[in-house]
């Protein structure tokens, strides 16, 4: 995995900074300032996510609450907390909710933060009422949070001060159980200018074998950078 961006730029697309120039493309953008960051969708895409992932998550996780992000993630402070508080909030792990899912990892954070109140949740699929360990859980979400303008932002919003939007880049074009492997330096500049079209900050995966050096990667990604 590598940077997609100067790491200055990065700092600014998630804490914020300069203002004049909002296009990642161009190696900035603050769409998502002070938000998290989330890819995150509610619907099984496939058979395999239906069964392996969304069915296999403990019942009492309503089905209305199931989220499933990419696996880099990037939370605010105040976001990051409220998840890890969620066991001393219902008095026991929320992970054993996922033992038996696939990919549990890529389940929890986004379904932590819909339990929390802060993804908003559809409707129950199975009309099943929240219990209360449930309701426990969503209190978290009345106290006071930092606020986050979206009137400004290209990426949608699916709850409070959090973004749908991507932090590392991956090519999924290949329809298989793993992304595709790029090849070194000979695919950077492409990857690249894939990444900061999507608003990613990396991407990945590279070969390991195929290495980049520091001078090749800082070359690479400053060019096309506002100056």
């Amino acid at each position: 995995c590598l940077p997609m961006v100067p790491l200055d730029r990065a700092r600014e697309a998630l804490y914020g900074g300069r203002t004049s120039d909002t296009d990642l493309e161009h190696g900035s953008c603050n769409d998502g300032v002070g938000a998290s960051w989330v890819n995150a969708q509610n619907v099984p895409n496939n058979g395999y996510a239906r069964q392996l992932q969304w069915d296999m998550v403990h019942r009492a996780v309503p089905r209305s609450n199931i989220w499933k992000a990419d696996q880099w993630v990037c939370l605010t402070r105040h976001h990051a907390e409220l998840v890890v508080d969620i066991p001393s909030r219902l008095g026991e792990p929320l992970w054993r909710c996922f033992q038996k899912a696939r990919a549990s990892d890529e389940l929890y954070f986004p379904t932590a933060m819909s339990l929390l109140g802060l993804i908003e949740v559809s409707p129950d699929a199975d009309g099943s009422p929240r219990d209360n360990a449930v309701k426990k859980t969503t209190r978290a979400n009345e106290e006071k949070q930092p606020s986050v303008s979206h009137s400004s932002s290209s990426f949608p919003y699916i709850g409070t001060g959090v973004v749908k939007r991507c932090v590392s880049y991956c090519d999924w074009s290949e329809n298989g159980k793993n992304p595709a492997t790029f090849n070194g330096v000979s695919d950077l500049q492409e990857v690249i200018k894939l990444s900061r079209q999507q608003g990613c900050l990396f991407a990945r995966k590279f070969d390991g074998a195929r290495k980049i050096t520091l001078e090749e990667w800082t070359q690479s990604i400053m060019q096309g950078c506002a100056k």
